[in-house]
């Protein structure tokens, strides 16, 4: 028990999955982003006329293909925002384990509805008390 009379579960722990994920996530999308700039950019600059916007092109795919080893990082910083990181933890009603991202959720043995906040799972009561 703690002081306001409530009972709280243990602290839950974070998964570095959702930075990995983030990571690769980052570093696959800018080569992506980089191969079809290239390609698109180095199209139009045959035609002729079309130079005016091709080259842009070529130099942001560039950018792109040398720069995702930071798309990698940034990816992986977002990956482990508090919104998108795997909560592990037992259910303050029936005390389950439990495996769940994002701060609230229902407990798919008992359904009750779970708040992750602080570190912990709470109910809805423990939540709306602060």
């Amino acid at each position: 028990m703690v002081p306001d009379g409530t009972t709280r579960t243990q602290p839950v722990r974070k998964s570095w999955r959702a930075a990995a994920g983030g990571a690769g996530l980052g570093m696959m999308g800018a080569s992506m982003y980089g191969v079809v700039l290239c390609l698109i950019g180095g199209l139009l600059c045959l035609t002729g006329i079309g130079a005016i916007i091709g080259i842009p092109l070529v130099i942001a795919g560039g950018v792109c293909l040398l720069g995702w080893p930071l798309a990698g990082v940034v990816g992986a910083w977002m990956g482990r925002r508090e919104e998108s990181v795997r909560v592990m933890g037992a259910c303050p009603y029936c005390h389950a384990s439990l495996t769940a991202w994002g701060q609230g959720f229902d407990c798919p043995i008992c359904g009750q509805r779970i708040i992750h906040r602080g570190g912990m799972f709470m109910t809805l009561e423990q939540a709306e008390k602060g």
